[in-house]
């Protein structure tokens, strides 16, 4: 596994579920999977916006989740300030894309 931070490794054998969570995020079609910060999230990595919603609605009737999100990433240095601020201002005016 390419992304695996040592904090990952112990908090998951404190809390299994996690691992669980993971190994679900690959059946349904991640191509990778990270805890984010102590644990309080889980996400994976998707190559197309339907199969990430698609994993997002197994997540939230499977497990009953209050909030699942589907986003995009950006890399900022990729493009110029100006097209920056035009995709920064789209987001902000979709607002976050709820599953």
């Amino acid at each position: 596994q390419l992304i695996a931070p040592e904090i990952e490794d112990v908090t998951i054998s404190m809390y299994p579920e996690i691992a669980k969570i993971k190994e679900e995020f690959m059946k349904c079609g991640a191509l990778g999977t990270m805890m984010s910060g102590s644990g309080s999230t889980v996400f994976g990595l998707f190559d197309t916006e339907e199969s990430a919603r698609r994993a997002g609605r197994y997540f939230k009737v499977k497990h009953d989740m209050r909030e699942v999100f589907v986003t995009t990433t950006f890399n900022a240095n990729s493009v110029n300030r100006k097209e920056y601020r035009r995709h920064r201002e789209g987001l902000r005016k979709r607002g976050a894309k709820q599953c």
